[in-house]
């Protein structure tokens, strides 16, 4: 009799253990070490989130109109070999979007998905989708958290870019937002541009880089 006590009490110790163990992993399993996969699912990622917008150009390669890419980089390094993973915050059935060149809903479905990212900005960001309006070229840069409910391989521009759907964008806490734009100054003094054919209307644009509100210019 004790020895069946004595068994049942190790196997009940054992099985105690084990729960706790895994208790254990799953509290200290971090995020943003899961590796992305086609069919994954990462959660709660802590990196740099980019936007680079020109108002003035509705035809840039590889990027939407008005607000352009959405780009975010993971503090891990190891998900996506440190390339950028650009953020769809919608529900997305398909891998390259040039398939829908052709579809007549192509345009509508774009300018959806732009209204969608306008106002994911305008939401998360207020102050800094304040400022954007007010700039014609520039680029937007700051720390968040992001939560992806999907990924698949996106090839309309290289064969290493991730494409994601984002459900979640938030600015983390305490961190300083940098925004940067490019004002067009007319010069006489074509020695000091290595594109002479830029001259084509008549003056040369210079692009300075300026900060203002705080914002420090990005790098």
């Amino acid at each position: 009799m004790k020895f069946k006590n004595f068994k049942f009490r190790n196997i009940f110790f054992c099985c105690f253990l084990l729960l706790v163990s895994m208790l254990s992993f799953g509290q200290n399993r971090k995020s943003d070490e899961i590796i992305l996969t086609d069919d994954g699912v990462i959660l709660d990622l802590k990196g740099t989130f980019k936007i680079n917008w020109d108002k003035s150009d509705s035809d840039v390669p590889c990027s939407a109109i008005e607000y352009g890419e959405m780009l975010f980089y993971p503090d891990n390094k190891d998900i996506v070999n440190g390339k950028a993973i650009v953020f769809k915050p919608r529900d997305f059935d398909y891998n390259n979007p040039d398939i829908y060149e052709n579809n007549e809903n192509y345009e509508k479905e774009a300018a959806k998905e732009e209204k969608i990212i306008a106002e994911t900005l305008k939401k998360n960001f207020p102050e800094e989708y304040q400022k954007m309006q007010k700039i014609r070229k520039g680029e937007f840069e700051v720390a968040a958290t992001v939560k992806i409910k999907k990924v698949l391989p996106y090839t309309e521009c290289d064969f290493t870019t991730v494409y994601a759907q984002v459900t979640e964008i938030k600015k983390i806490d305490g961190t300083k937002s940098k925004i940067t734009k490019l004002e067009v100054k007319k010069s006489d003094e074509s020695d000091d541009f290595d594109e002479p054919h830029l001259d084509e209307a008549g003056y040369l644009r210079e692009y300075r880089v300026n900060s203002k509100d705080g914002y420090g210019n990005m790098g």
